[in-house]
């Protein structure tokens, strides 16, 4: 029986095969881990948005200094307080003049895959609910 040149020896192709579809592979598989924070960082912003204008609405004092931005991140567990901006402003209302409460926010996110945005994603987030 004799052999021919291209079937003498297939030790190792097998680990070649990882090498080359492995790395595709994984890297597919933290983009995806990577979009899935990015998805679930914008939600959790918006859930932050509103915690913080139903806060404000009952609470008048949560408007003044960074008593909105701890309120909202004491309800939403996913975002980190030192990249998330929050401001929010009630206006009483009148006898002419519905008052109002505005709450602006935004939040610095960072892909950690290869080949996605290297620089940082602000994201936004911008309610304005009447009393």
């Amino acid at each position: 029986m004799s052999r021919s040149v291209f079937n003498r020896s297939r030790r190792g192709i097998v680990s070649i095969e990882f090498g080359l579809i492995g790395a595709a592979f994984f890297l597919l598989l933290f983009a995806c881990i990577d979009v899935g924070r990015y998805v679930a960082s914008r939600t959790a912003l918006r859930a932050a948005v509103s915690e913080a204008v139903r806060g404000v609405m009952t609470d008048p004092s949560l408007a003044v200094g960074d008593a909105a931005k701890n309120y909202a991140l004491a309800r939403t567990a996913i975002l980190n307080g030192a990249y998330l901006t929050l401001t929010a402003s009630r206006v009483e209302p009148t006898a002419s003049t519905a008052g109002s409460v505005t709450v602006n926010a935004s939040y610095v996110f960072t892909f950690v895959v290869p080949g996605f945005p290297r620089e940082p994603m602000t994201l936004n987030a911008n309610v304005t609910s009447p009393i």
